[in-house]
């Protein structure tokens, strides 16, 4: 579980420590620059909990091989093709970069690894990936010795 530690002060739980660090930051637009945009910022980091959070748990499921296809077929590809649409050719989901980038990319690799076939079909989430690592802070860890790089 990560966690953050900051004097007395402790936080648990991605997003929560994702939007306190904006906060305290110079990058508050990594939350949306606009109060509409704020909200579709939230509205993504749902979507993407909804995405999300079944996928992962398939990689502890016994019946992952019969269950993939049901999944991806009834409660993924809807609501990916839902957001593919809304990023249309953007570089990032809104436009600029939120932390709902952050979250999906790191997402597409549990997408790709469990949905392969399906995977290739969405070429904005190879593109808002690879923008993400291409940030020189994000490209920077990745190329250090510390970066933990698999299994995700």
């Amino acid at each position: 579980m990560p966690y953050l530690i900051v004097g007395d002060y402790k936080l648990t739980e991605t997003s929560a420590i994702a939007k306190y660090i904006a906060n305290k930051s110079s990058k508050k637009e990594l939350l949306g620059k606009s109060e509409e945009d704020q909200g579709t910022v939230e509205m993504i980091l749902s979507l993407l909990d909804d995405l999300y959070n079944p996928t992962y748990a398939l990689f502890f499921s016994p019946n992952y091989a019969t269950e993939k296809n049901r999944l991806f077929d009834g409660k993924i590809k809807e609501k990916l093709d839902l957001l593919i649409k809304y990023i249309g050719e953007k570089d990032f989901i809104l436009g600029y970069l939120t932390i709902a980038d952050f979250k999906l990319a790191e997402a597409t690799f549990y997408f790709e690894k469990l949905f392969e076939e399906q995977y290739g079909k969405y070429e904005a989430l190879n593109r808002i990936r690879k923008n993400v690592h291409n940030l020189p802070e994000v490209k920077k860890y990745y190329e250090s010795e510390n970066a933990v790089t698999e299994p995700f």
